[in-house]
């Protein structure tokens, strides 16, 4: 037997306990062969001489039940003492580390670049308002430490973006905090989204606190009401630092009373534009003479208008609508040598430019635009005399339509398809999709091109393919056509790219081939779900 401490299990007191656990079991055995092991594995009855060695085992494995709950007890006593004192001895030990760490040496312009990271997506800001909500950062970070709350007041770029959105889920700001954060900011990039069901009064209000602070304007994103339109002429001649403007309109509505919006033909420093009409044409009158950027869905004649004076421009994405009038004589030519990106909705717009320096083109295709063939592309290209490196064909590009671009274009080497047919009807987009995909096939080596399967662009050494709406890939297919030409001799492919928006996935097979081509070196992207859409925007030059 042995003795230790322990407590009482009723009032806590210790008390001298002794252990049986050193008897060992063999005053506890029963041994095969005797009848109290015969009775133990048996239904016999007992006889009356057996009942006196039966209640001996019954009295004493009580005694030893009750020494072992007292010992366990005292054991979880000493253990739940000693858990106690680690959880005190760990707290202190990583709060004497936490003086040591490099973060309270840390600069802090550097520790401002990291608390940058933790800022919200502009989607997610303008959703739910995050910049202006206590939770998130970079409210949060000022409630965090004294270093962190100096650090993070003291860097205006965290406090830059003010994302606002009305809607049924969202939650708008303050006054007082909406001002709290202008005053911790020096340029300010505003994201405004209005709405025609909510409060007219309080969307105003909020407007005006920001327009008040217009001359730290540096990037302005603006979802139009018929509220917020008549707000716009005391901004003019009030935006001397706005470089980036982007317009939508929240629905038809919203334009009705809508003539034209001419605040920011003034602004000296605006170079890129983005205006998405949606519903009809509104004249916005722009510094056509200092753009850099600009997307724009008008009339012919707008875009006209701008690209006489497009100097400057670099990159351009002109999208003809609302348009019922015949467009006017392609003379004069207007000469873009600046431009190196462009993205056209009609190939007849290739009629009335000359881009010497052109890198990149994207060409919307449906079937009435294909009806009018390649003469304005090949015009162009011979005109220009550029060389483009990067071809995106948008919309319903057929694989007759991509081979023939393909060939007038021999220097493109990366090569994006974006797959948005009119109807968006996804049969209809499978089938074009996995049409182009088994175009691309390079074939066997054994067995040479033949007139049904054609070597197409040997040259590429990027491919991408984009679907924006539910599409069935053959992704069998896909593998095989980067298979083919990951091997094939000639052909120098470095990177690929499949972002699907909603759609099936890839079966654990073709997964495990496409592993493969990664780890042989194949720069390989797949996308699926909500990120799909806003890569896919980037290869036909649509603005963030």
């Amino acid at each position: 037997m042995s003795t230790y401490a322990s407590r009482c299990s009723e009032c806590g007191s210790a008390r001298a306990t002794t252990s049986v656990l050193a008897e060992g079991p063999y005053d506890l055995d029963i041994l095969p062969g005797t009848r109290h092991h015969m009775l133990l594995n048996s239904n016999v009855p007992p006889l009356e001489s057996d009942l006196e060695s039966i209640r001996s085992m019954i009295s004493r494995t009580g005694t030893r039940l009750v020494s072992l709950d007292d010992e366990i007890l005292g054991l979880q006593a000493r253990l739940a003492k000693l858990e106690e004192e680690r959880t005190s001895l760990s707290n202190l030990r990583a709060w004497n580390m936490g003086i040591l760490s490099p973060l309270r040496r840390m600069p802090p312009e550097i520790l401002g670049d990291i608390f940058w990271w933790t800022l919200p997506l502009t989607s997610e800001a303008a959703a739910y308002c995050s910049p202006l909500n206590l939770d998130q950062s970079p409210w949060l970070l000022t409630r965090v430490s004294s270093r962190w709350r100096a650090v993070s007041l003291a860097t205006p770029s965290l406090w830059s973006r003010i994302a606002i959105s009305y809607g049924e889920d969202s939650y708008p700001p303050s006054l007082p905090m909406t001002h709290t954060h202008i005053h911790r900011a020096q340029k300010l990039q505003i994201h405004f989204y209005g709405s025609e069901i909510e409060d007219s009064g309080a969307q105003i209000e909020l407007f005006e606190l920001l327009a008040r602070h217009s001359s730290q304007w540096e990037h302005l994103s603006l979802g139009l009401t018929t509220y917020l339109v008549p707000l716009l002429p005391g901004l003019r001649d009030r935006l001397p630092s706005l470089v980036g403007l982007w317009i939508q309109w929240q629905s038809p509505e919203s334009q009705s009373g809508a003539k034209s919006i001419d605040c920011f033909h003034t602004a000296p420093r605006l170079v890129d534009v983005g205006i998405y009409n949606e519903f009809r044409a509104i004249p916005v009158f722009l510094p056509s003479h200092q753009l850099t950027r600009y997307d724009l869905d008008a009339t012919w004649e707008t875009h006209r208008g701008i690209l006489a004076l497009g100097s400057n421009l670099v990159e351009a994405r002109i999208v003809v609508a609302f348009d019922g009038e015949p467009w006017s004589d392609p003379n004069p030519i207007a000469d873009l040598l600046c431009l190196r990106r462009l993205f056209v909705s009609h190939l007849g717009i290739l009629d009335y430019i000359r881009a010497p320096a052109l890198e990149g083109i994207a060409i919307y295709i449906k079937d009435s635009t294909w009806s009018d063939g390649l003469d304005p592309l090949q015009s162009f290209l011979l005109n220009s005399k550029c060389r483009p490196g990067r071809l995106c064909l948008k919309g319903a590009p057929t694989a007759s339509a991509a081979t023939e671009i393909l060939r007038k274009i021999p220097s493109v080497t990366a090569l994006s398809i974006v797959c948005h047919p009119a109807d968006r009807d996804p049969h209809a987009c499978s089938a074009v999709v996995n049409t182009l995909i088994s175009q691309l096939v390079i074939p066997d080596p054994i067995e040479p091109p033949s007139r049904s399967h054609p070597l197409i662009a040997p040259q590429l050494s990027e491919i991408q393919v984009g679907c924006q709406n539910d599409t069935y890939i053959d992704y069998n297919l896909y593998l095989k056509m980067l298979q083919s030409r990951w091997i094939a001799e000639k052909c120098p492919l470095k990177a690929a790219t499949l972002a699907i928006h909603l759609g099936t996935t890839p079966d654990p097979q073709t997964l495990n081939g496409l592993e493969t081509l990664h780890q042989d070196g194949l720069d390989l992207l797949l996308l699926e779900g909500l990120n799909a859409p806003s890569i896919i925007a980037r290869w036909t030059y649509l603005s963030d």
